[in-house]
């Protein structure tokens, strides 16, 4: 008797373990669902915030290419727009070169913040 009192209990655990275990995976699912359709919304707004800032990175690193004058490092210099904030980085040879590009950066529409990493280096120490 004891056997099957000891069989019974496992079998009835094993079905209570089962549903809970069913019920998590479905939970679980749904949650999946969820967040992928959270993430996609998401995504649709950081495609519109991107493109925007595509746009202002292209329209200054066209700006600086139109600089003749310009050396290798500075036309090189790297651009980062995010959220409207544009992030310059690099070195340039003079702080002409320094301040056309911020002039250019700050006049790119929609920029509401210009940071300046760029470093002046005098072209022998390059």
């Amino acid at each position: 008797m004891k056997v099957s009192q000891h069989s019974a209990f496992l079998v009835l655990s094993f079905f209570t373990i089962s549903s809970l275990a069913l019920a998590q995976s479905t939970y679980d699912e749904s949650t999946v669902k969820e967040r992928i359709v959270a993430g996609s919304q998401m995504a649709g707004q950081e495609s519109k915030t991107s493109a925007n800032d595509l746009k202002v990175t292209s329209r200054i690193r066209k700006d600086i290419l139109k600089e003749k004058n310009f050396s290798t490092g500075a036309q090189n210099v790297q651009i980062q727009s995010v959220n409207g904030t544009v992030t310059l980085r690099g070195q340039v040879e003079s702080a002409r070169e320094q301040n056309s590009i911020l002039k250019h950066a700050r006049a790119a529409a929609g920029v509401s913040n210009v940071i300046n990493e760029i470093e002046i280096v005098p072209e022998s120490k390059q």
